[in-house]
């Protein structure tokens, strides 16, 4: 993950991806980001903006917008 907010994240991936594709992210929240014990959380969006060939790697950058997040109590 290169940058993180409550409306989104953008990160770098080999994976191709598109804009408008329906995403699910389990992330964990450390307590130093959120003031809280330490959580899990899934995070459900859509890729809003894809960044071909990002910083001369052979992977995409990678936006994505948040419509809603959830705990997640499942030990994974």
């Amino acid at each position: 993950t290169l940058n993180i907010s409550r409306r989104g994240v953008f990160f770098e991936t080999e994976h191709p991806l598109f804009v408008g594709l329906p995403v699910r992210l389990l992330l964990r929240m450390p307590s130093e980001c959120s003031g809280t014990p330490a959580m899990r959380i899934v995070m459900t969006g859509r890729v809003s903006r894809v960044a071909a060939k990002w910083r001369g790697h052979g992977g995409s950058g990678v936006g994505v917008e948040f419509f809603y997040s959830e705990p997640f109590d499942r030990d994974v």
